[in-house]
């Protein structure tokens, strides 16, 4: 019984790891690889596959961090993403967040990289009431 447990956890894991977007992978082209390697150094690409909105989503990482990047149909860079830690918002983010909806929480960040610029995507909540917030670096709100 005791091998029993174990080779079924991993039985398990192995079939939830693969899941139905799995059909959805295609390959990474060359000007795409290149523009990541000289955007993201040393970056290892993990995965490619088209989303809904028809962009094409590459998973890489890139100094021990996953990373998004979004291309167009024309291989063109959209913009780059990935998750960050709360606790390491600036203070301008966290208070230009508070500022705008005072009593939120921050449920959720991502920082956002873009040919314009650069920003963070805030998650806020109070209850379950949900808002979402764009402000640059230095505390400028972009949109909500």
């Amino acid at each position: 019984m005791k091998r029993v447990i174990p080779i079924l956890f991993v039985a398990l894991a192995l079939f939830t790891a693969c899941d139905k977007d799995d059909d959805n992978r295609v390959a990474v082209n060359d000007a795409i690889e290149t523009f990541i390697e000289a955007e993201y150094p040393g970056s290892s690409i993990r995965k490619a596959e088209y989303e809904d909105n028809g962009l094409l989503e590459v998973e890489f990482i890139h100094n021990s961090i996953r990373k998004d990047a979004y291309f167009n149909s024309n291989n063109e860079w959209v913009y780059t993403k990935w998750d960050v830690a709360i606790a390491s918002l600036p203070q301008s983010v966290v208070d230009a967040a508070s500022t705008m909806f005072p009593n939120y929480k921050i449920d959720d960040a991502d920082y956002i990289e873009h040919p314009d610029g650069e920003c963070y995507k805030l998650e806020l909540e109070r209850g379950n009431i949900e808002q979402v917030l764009f402000v640059t670096p230095n505390g400028n709100v972009l949109e909500s």
